[in-house]
Parts: C-alpha cells; sequence; structure tokens
C-alpha cells in the first residue's frame, strides 16, 4: 500500500480522488486533489467538485459540512449528514425534492441501487436496502448483537454489480454480490477501514492511519 496523506470523505472524480483533511485538532480545513501527485484545492473548487451546479444552493444549507453525498443516473444528488435521522433529495441544481425521514438508527452513509437505497447503521452493526418510492424495507444485513457479520459498517460503495461494505470494527471490506446477495470477504487490514473508493485505474481506502492506494489496477 502507498501512503497518501491524512485526511477524510474521498471523492472519486474520473481518475483522481478528492478528500478534506481537518488535522489532528480539527484546527484547519485544507482540500486536497490527488492523481499521482497531491494538490490543494480552495474551498470553491473542493464544493464545485463535489456538488456540481447545485454546489451554491446546497452549501446554503450545509455550508461546509462533511456530507455524505452522491449523485443518481438522473443527475439528482442525495445528501446525508451523519448526525441528522434523515437524508435528502435534491435535484441537479440544488432544488429539494424530497425528506426522507428514517427513524432506525443513527444514518453514517447511503448509496443508490437503481430505484433503491442502502443505508449503513454502524451503530446498530446493520446495513438496509429500502425502495426509494415507498422507503419500505426490502432487505436487511447484520445484527446489533452478532458483530461477526457487520461490526461498526461505516460506509458504502457499488462497483460491478456489487456494494462494497467497509466493515470497520473488523478491519476488513465485505462484498455484497446485488444479484443473489451473498457476500464475500474482500480486504482485510491491521487496522480499522472507514472509506473505500475506485477511480478509473486505481483503488483507495481510508484506513486509522490515513488514505492509502491499495491496488495499482483494477482486476
Amino acid at each position: 500500500m502507498e501512503f497518501i496523506h491524512r485526511g477524510w470523505a474521498l471523492i472519486a472524480d474520473g481518475d483522481n480522488i478528492l478528500f478534506h483533511d481537518s488535522g489532528e485538532r480539527e484546527e484547519l480545513q485544507e482540500y486536497y486533489i490527488y492523481d499521482g501527485t497531491l494538490k490543494k484545492l480552495n474551498e470553491q473548487e473542493y464544493f464545485q467538485k463535489k456538488y456540481g451546479k447545485a454546489s451554491e444552493k446546497i452549501m446554503n444549507i450545509y455550508g461546509t459540512k462533511m456530507t455524505d453525498s452522491l449523485h443518481d443516473l438522473d443527475g439528482n444528488i442525495y445528501i446525508n449528514f451523519y448526525q441528522d435521522g434523515y437524508f435528502k433529495k435534491f435535484d441537479s441544481i440544488g432544488n429539494l425534492i424530497r425528506v426522507y425521514e428514517d427513524n432506525f438508527d443513527t444514518i453514517y452513509d447511503i448509496e443508490v441501487q437503481e430505484k433503491t437505497i442502502w443505508v449503513a447503521y454502524p451503530t446498530a452493526n446493520i446495513i438496509k436496502r429500502y425502495n426509494l418510492d415507498s422507503f419500505n424495507e426490502e432487505f436487511s444485513l447484520g445484527d446489533r448483537m452478532d458483530e461477526s457479520i457487520l461490526c461498526l459498517p461505516e460506509s458504502l460503495m457499488i462497483y460491478d454489480n456489487h456494494l462494497y461494505i467497509c466493515d470497520t470494527g473488523n478491519n476488513r471490506i465485505r462484498k455484497l454480490n446485488l444479484t443473489n446477495l451473498n457476500i464475500d470477504e474482500y480486504m482485510t487490514f491491521d487496522e480499522p477501514v472507514w472509506e473505500y473508493v475506485r477511480t478509473q485505474n486505481k483503488e483507495y481506502v481510508r484506513l486509522q492511519s490515513g488514505i492509502y492506494s491499495v491496488k495499482t489496477s483494477i482486476a
């Protein structure tokens, strides 16, 4: 593995990753882009890449908070801030479409799969899939009392018809087949893994000790 920097909130942008670093005591906020070389971004550049044309309106709501955000195939943006018990759907220019209220547990991450959405509840050791229209639950994985399945699942990403789950408390990434819902182990580490993203040619993780490139190319 190649160490890149401290930081959080990895965003894949073509063959680059973006992230922010608030320092060990959260006394500063710096933004970076990495494409093999580490470069600083200013605040406006970072959030324009994160939110696109919706950046001004969304920042009027969230400011510079480090939200979990994703874009669906229609250009809509889903945003969750981990201290909220809900997530929001915006159109591509930042107009609010819907608020999804969730009373199950604290939400830490979301990931859209066609007409459904996956939600991570690390303090419950559970992830769930909901229908985006009705918000009815369709599938659940994990158990509050059994950490062997998932332990503190912090973040979710979908690639190649698989859901990649950062099983933070078990120091591993698990891979859930979205067709048959079988789950396998994908990567293991010697420390907690908080985030996982892919660019066009590389894979990156955010471990307890920092951000690393873990492979030179996607197999």
